[in-house]
């Protein structure tokens, strides 16, 4: 496994504050939902995984048996 620096692990903590609050943000406006979080998908796949949700980042954290890095899933998902 690749070690993550501070660096993108601060930039996966901003990316998923953003996409979180957009999204949230789009629920005030019914029929662009699907389009903004498809757009802050795109956006941030590659630097956060885009989870948006604690429970996917759960999830997934089980599912990758990541259990060195607690202190990164509480980050993600208070951030």
């Amino acid at each position: 496994m690749k070690s993550i620096s501070k660096a993108s692990a601060w930039a996966k903590l901003l990316y998923e504050f953003i996409g979180t609050a957009v999204i949230l943000f789009s629920f005030n406006f019914g029929l662009a939902r699907p389009m903004v979080f498809f757009m802050m998908w795109i956006l941030a796949f590659k630097v956060s995984g885009a989870h948006f949700n604690p429970a996917t980042t759960l999830a997934v954290f089980i599912v990758e048996m990541q259990g060195r890095n607690i202190i990164g899933l509480l980050l993600t998902i208070f951030a």
